[in-house]
């Protein structure tokens, strides 16, 4: 850990839903494969980097007795999610149980970057990018993977200030059957450019695990990761040297 990250308080956040209640667009749905999933995320979190890790799940499972953790780093959150009037899918939950975060961890918004994950996928190149945000100006701010051609992004993990997250959770009224969360994320960090620091990361994710929704599996050879490194550097330099942003909203009004 270099001596940037020790002054920082970095935290990560892990969202997640160990016993969904519903089996539509999810390609794990097995609660005991969920729950391993998620240890061994919060697992190879603790073991591979320094970081403070707040885990919030929303079907009422304690997981806090399978995780070896003599340091205390891991604060456990859990409740139980009540049913929506209107449901748009996993974004409005997704948002609801990060609202939750920040009403009840101890730790969360007293942090200076707030990594968001999802909580059953491992970004292996974590502590590289975080390295990179430290040096750069943090107090208000949001780096995450953005598309070139319209206002999307990659959410399954983002980087970003308390005060953006704060920010962002006020946007989830606006979700919708047309925007769902990646584009609302990109939608807040848009609206928002005069308030918050746009940085593009400065390199490509480097993501481990099986995607909740198409269970796709992530994982980059060496030989991949770096052409995605190659393809990063033209994004790198649009986004944060010649403060390009893309016009087209991907979402009808």
């Amino acid at each position: 850990m270099k001596k940037n990250d020790r002054m920082k308080k970095i935290t990560i956040l892990l969202t997640a839903c160990i016993h969904p209640n519903t089996k539509e667009g999810l390609a794990v749905s097995d609660a005991e494969l969920r729950k391993q999933q998620y240890l061994n995320a919060i697992n190879w979190y603790l073991k591979n980097t320094p970081y403070r890790i707040v885990f919030c799940e929303n079907s009422g499972t304690d997981v806090s007795r399978d995780v070896w953790d003599p340091d205390h780093r891991v604060e456990f959150i859990t409740y139980v999610s009540g049913p929506m009037m209107v449901d748009y899918g996993k974004g409005l939950r997704e948002l609801e149980i990060i609202e939750y975060a920040i009403a009840h961890s101890a730790i969360l918004m007293k942090s200076n970057i707030i990594i968001k994950g999802t909580g059953r996928l491992i970004l292996k190149n974590m502590v590289s990018v975080v390295s990179w945000l430290v040096r750069k100006n943090t107090n208000d701010f949001c780096s995450i993977w953005m598309s070139l051609k319209m206002w999307m992004c990659d959410s399954r993990f983002f980087f970003c200030s308390p005060s953006f997250l704060r920010t962002f959770v006020g946007y989830k009224n606006r979700l919708n059957d047309k925007i769902n969360f990646e584009r609302l994320l990109a939608t807040c960090i848009s609206e928002n450019r005069d308030r918050f620091s746009f940085l593009y990361p400065n390199l490509w994710y480097n993501i481990e695990g099986i995607g909740g929704g198409l269970g796709e599996i992530y994982h980059f050879t060496r030989v991949q990761y770096y052409s995605k490194n190659i393809k990063n550097i033209v994004f790198y330099i649009a986004y944060n040297w010649l403060r390009y942003w893309p016009k087209k909203k991907y979402y009808n009004k």
